[in-house]
């Protein structure tokens, strides 16, 4: 088998750090504002930025987009496969003037949606709306790419994700980085949380870690 080129291998800064840690939870205090507009019961404008520095709100992306593009972006950040029929009851009610504030938003999802469902059918697009105005995977996407020159050789990254979407980047950036001889080993396996953690903190259920461990 030929070498590999380290010219290719990603340069590892001056400031190398032995471990880095990524926690890609949401805050529960912007989570439990209502103000925020993040819950489907929030009698508040639908807003969803987590800072000041995102440029535009969920009903500014919402208006933004066409039906089209924003059932893309509930299917595939919400992965919702009723994604057109949602998009298009919230374009009509939206250029109706009927959705202003994020309770009216998830009452038009829920209105456009069959059936009893066991969760509330508005969850799903309330996360992808939140994932696009906040860019949250694009900054993940950043991150990974940053990690190897980061990290000093031997230093290990972890990232603690919180759903799918984020997960398959964390596992599939790890991967690919492995196989090309960036990391010398990475988690085959995702860590969840224990029992005795579920039972103090029930939002650590959908939490994932994985790690990977720089070459030397």
């Amino acid at each position: 088998m030929p070498k590999r080129s380290s010219a290719a291998r990603p340069r590892v800064s001056a400031s190398a750090f032995a471990g880095v840690l990524a926690d890609l939870g949401v805050s529960s205090l912007q989570l439990d504002d209502p103000s925020r507009g993040f819950g489907i019961a929030a009698d508040a404008a639908a807003d969803m930025r987590m800072g000041e520095g995102c440029p535009e709100t969920a009903l500014d992306l919402i208006d933004r987009l066409s039906e089209d593009e924003l059932a893309d972006v509930i299917f595939q950040y919400g992965e919702d496969r009723l994604s057109r029929r949602i998009a298009r009851a919230i374009k009509r009610e939206r250029e109706a003037g009927r959705i202003e504030r994020a309770v009216d938003l998830a009452a038009v999802i829920r209105s456009a949606v069959p059936g009893h469902q066991p969760r509330h059918p508005a969850l799903r697009t309330f996360q992808a709306l939140r994932i696009v105005v906040n860019d949250e995977l694009g900054q993940l996407a950043r991150l990974l790419a940053r990690l190897p020159e980061v990290l000093a050789p031997a230093g290990r990254a972890v990232v603690i994700s919180f759903h799918s979407l984020e997960d398959r980047a964390v596992k599939e950036s790890f991967r690919d980085a492995r196989r090309a001889g960036v990391y010398a080993d990475a988690a085959r396996r995702v860590v969840t949380a224990s029992d005795s953690e579920l039972a103090i903190n029930r939002r650590s259920a959908s939490a994932k870690l994985r790690w990977a461990e720089r070459a030397a």
